[in-house]
């Protein structure tokens, strides 16, 4: 479901161990966000860093993460770096290019038959779940194994299936890790940081600060 947030009239941000009342204002072209402290006021020391938005949303509570642009003491613009999920998920995730994976399905030992192999691709990916696409079904009661590779390090885990839908001819599934090797754990770990890194010049680079801020002092003029 495609939520409209510029329908949603409160939220709060999360900046470290500070939350802050807060309402959307302005929608720029490049799809970030301006929002209006309501509560409080900040400092020049929120220039720059990462911040957690949440809203409800026709009766769910939903979130997401992005960097924050410090424009006045009131003022603040947030370019999103995670997808926006429901709470019911610890973890926002990182949209990602498409990584080609293999699932595997877990057997018991006993059986002679070979394994079950499909192949797929993931979508969006935390440190504790992910979103993969797959062009054939999979059952809710099996066990299954991901594996692909972050970088140079191959990842493997064994998940859960927490949701489903289709879309167009293929399967999409959101899926929970339950187990993976320390090795694994590092390899995620890692990806992820290096990703939100990249994230960030990137965003850093295509966001005009000083233009920003010229624009809202003449607003605040008004």
């Amino acid at each position: 479901m495609e939520i409209d947030i510029t329908k949603v009239n409160e939220f709060t941000l999360r900046i470290e161990n500070k939350i802050y009342k807060v309402k959307l204002v302005d929608t720029l072209k490049g799809g970030e966000f301006v929002f209006e402290i309501l509560e409080g006021i900040l400092n020049k020391s929120a220039l720059n860093v990462k911040g957690e938005v949440k809203f409800n949303f026709e009766g769910k509570q939903y979130s997401f993460e992005g960097h924050v642009y410090y424009l006045n003491p009131k003022k603040v613009v947030i370019s999103k770096t995670t997808s926006i999920v429901t709470n019911e998920r610890t973890e926002a995730r990182t949209e990602v290019s498409v990584l080609p994976c293999t699932i595997i399905e877990k057997r018991h030992a006993f059986l002679l038959e070979n394994e079950k192999v499909i192949k797929g691709n993931i979508l969006d990916l935390s440190r504790k779940g992910a979103k993969i696409e797959v062009k054939e079904p999979l059952k809710d009661s099996k066990k299954y194994v991901l594996e692909t590779k972050l970088g140079r390090k191959e990842f493997s885990a064994v998940f859960q299936i927490r949701s489903s839908k289709m879309k167009e001819k293929n399967y999409i599934y959101g899926i929970l890790f339950e187990e993976m090797s320390q090795a694994s754990e590092k390899a995620i770990n890692r990806y992820i940081d290096e990703l939100e890194g990249k994230e960030m010049g990137k965003e850093i680079e295509s966001i005009d600060l000083s233009q920003l801020w010229n624009k809202y002092k003449k607003e605040e003029g008004k």
